[in-house]
């Protein structure tokens, strides 16, 4: 039996992966959000998968502790508490005493009240880091309890950041060029909070940084896949913007320690870390003991990280599946509270949408938080002057392309939508098409005999390949391109469906059906106002796939080089279609024209 879930959180974004990720695998799930913003628990509390929230207004640990202890009172079964963010898991670790009574935590040592909040210390990782066999920066530590000395032999500019995350924001950190911008860092730092310390580390010249999420089992590691960064937040530093899952050995020089020392922490539970790379050497950068906020990046490419660590927790393992990699992911958060800083431009934003095959916020398997969100990021943003209209984004521009889509809400079926991954060659989709086409031997199409070469000049740069997957097998395949045309049927900006197949054992499964749901989107979300789509006369479930997907029968049609009659099916995305009368009559006479023209 699944126990009942808790997530703690003070965050929506982070919260929110591990919510959809558990939601999907069947499990009751509740929230308990401390917050002091006002509408923000509504972005996490609307998704479908949340069963109930409860909220707590400001850090009151002993408040919330007592709240926490009190919510399952009376339950014969243990409650799995899952922390969402540091301060989170440092509350569940430092009063791991009395909530071990209700809940089943993550912990590290053997079960050690407090150890967790150690090993958060940067200094404490630093260490350990260092002792494993990790390039380390140069580092100072300053206590803010007590008068601030600079040491002598600190170097400039140097990265500051706290010790604790826990303890502070992100906004917090930064880099200081001189000796008397750090002594003013270090005032104002002193000036919001004094009793913390502050880790500062010498600046390196950064090339490139990868973040990575994954499951420690204490000397069990899980780590499916690393996060290469290809966009990094400005507002909160360091966060990724746009990132993309990668094999671990793309940084093998650190592979060693990187294991060493994720057993060396005998943790249970999800880690989130970064490592830095320069032209010299890949150093280590921090180790978060909680889920990460792309975690679920990881779910959508095929592991449930968050239901792995449940089951090995309450039932003693878990199988592992395997990870689609090199998949894209947006944080839309950070990418769109660096858009009304200024910091980023409206066409840059477009870009990232374009390029992403994940989304972290919107989802549409689970719509409402998305619209929350930009609702509230909006609503927050309202009185700042950006370069972009609010309503641009109230419009709905920022939706995504057609992401990888389960075909089956059971994922019984294991069959994926997606654009064309780089593992899939225009050699295996002619494959897939010639094989479809030959099951069919009285339906003939001009396809028959197109190359890989013709298949992908016809998609070109401007269209795109959409492909089914059963793991990496490819099972299904269709493009949408850019089309012109000058028929009475054509309103606005034609775009044509192509080399549409499903193998023929993958038949009845509604794969084409979801193929074209992926190109209407494309379309729609583009600006094109018609989806046209040619096919053989006589080719009955490809007409049938079409009239079920709003497509209407318009046009009879024999080209020079094709042996038989085609028929020309017509989606109207921006307006309604013609009146039944006009289309039939159109379509009737025409047919009758060809037939007399060609005798057949």
């Amino acid at each position: 039996m699944k126990p009942d879930i808790l997530v703690l959180t003070k965050t929506y974004s982070t919260s929110l992966g591990v919510i959809r990720s558990l939601g999907a695998a069947g499990y009751h799930i509740e929230v308990f959000y401390v917050t002091g913003l006002k509408g923000v628990t509504k972005i996490v509390s609307s998704s479908k998968y949340v069963d109930h929230l409860t909220e707590f207004n400001g850090r009151k640990d002993e408040e919330i502790v007592e709240r926490l202890t009190k919510l399952y009172e009376g339950k014969t079964e243990k409650v799995f508490l899952f922390p969402a963010d540091d301060y989170a898991a440092s509350l569940a670790d430092r009063y791991s005493d009395r909530l071990s009574e209700y809940y089943i935590l993550p912990y590290a040592g053997k079960h050690e009240q407090g150890e967790i909040t150690r090993l958060m210390d940067k200094s404490v990782q630093s260490e350990l880091a260092g002792k494993c066999g990790f390039p380390i920066p140069r580092e100072w530590n300053i206590s803010l309890r007590e008068e601030i000395h600079i040491p002598e032999d600190m170097v400039y500019p140097c990265f500051v950041k706290l010790s604790v995350s826990a303890a502070g924001y992100k906004k917090e950190i930064g880099v200081t060029e001189s000796r008397e911008e750090l002594q003013e860092k270090l005032k104002a730092l002193q000036q919001a909070n004094p009793e913390r310390n502050i880790l500062i580390q010498e600046f390196l010249d950064i090339t490139g940084e990868y973040s990575m999420s994954g499951l420690c089992l204490d000397q069990e590691i899980l780590l499916p896949a690393i996060v290469k960064k290809k966009a990094i937040g400005i507002k909160e530093r360091g966060v990724t913007l746009l990132g993309e899952l990668v094999p671990v050995s793309e940084i093998r020089p650190v592979e060693k320690p990187l294991y060493k020392m994720l057993k060396a922490l005998s943790f249970v539970g999800m880690f989130d870390m970064e490592v830095l790379c320069t032209k010299d050497a890949i150093y280590f950068g921090e180790i978060n003991l909680r889920a990460g906020g792309p975690n679920y990046s990881y779910f959508a490419s095929g592991i449930n990280l968050p239901d792995i660590l449940v089951r090995a927790m309450t039932e003693g393992g878990a199988e592992v599946p395997k990870i689609r990699m090199h998949k894209v992911f947006l944080n839309e958060k950070a990418a769109l509270e660096d858009f009304f800083d200024h910091n980023l431009s409206y066409r840059q934003i477009r870009k990232m949408y374009d390029e992403a095959d994940i989304l972290l916020m919107q989802q549409k398997s689970d719509p409402r938080p998305g619209k929350e969100f930009l609702r509230y990021l909006v609503k927050s943003n309202a009185k700042k002057r950006i370069k972009a209209p609010a309503r641009k984004i109230k419009a709905g521009l920022f939706r995504t392309k057609p992401l990888i889509k389960k075909l089956d809400a059971e994922n019984e079926s294991g069959i994926f939508i997606c654009a064309k991954p780089d593992f899939v060659t225009y050699e295996m989709i002619r494959q897939v098409v010639h094989e479809a086409q030959a099951a069919h031997p009285e339906v003939k199409l001009d396809t028959e005999k197109a190359t890989a070469g013709e298949i992908q000049e016809k998609v070109g740069d401007d269209g795109e390949m959409f492909v089914a997957l059963d793991g990496e097998k490819l099972v299904g395949t269709m493009a949408i391109c850019p089309e012109k045309c000058g028929k009475w049927y054509i309103k606005g900006r034609p775009a044509a469906v192509r080399f549409i197949a499903v193998l023929p054992e993958y038949g009845r499964r509604h794969i084409a059906s979801d193929l074209m749901k992926a190109c209407v989107c494309w379309a729609e979300e583009r600006g094109f106002d018609t989806l046209m789509w040619t096919t053989a006369h006589n080719n009955e479930p490809a007409i049938k796939t079409g009239k079920h997907n709003d497509f209407y029968v318009v046009d009879y049609l024999k080209f020079a080089k094709s042996e038989s009659a085609s028929i020309r099916m017509v989606r109207w995305l921006t307006q309604d279609p013609p009146g039944k009368y006009k289309r039939l009559t159109r379509y009737y006479l025409n047919r009758m024209k060809v037939l007399i023209k060609h005798r057949m």
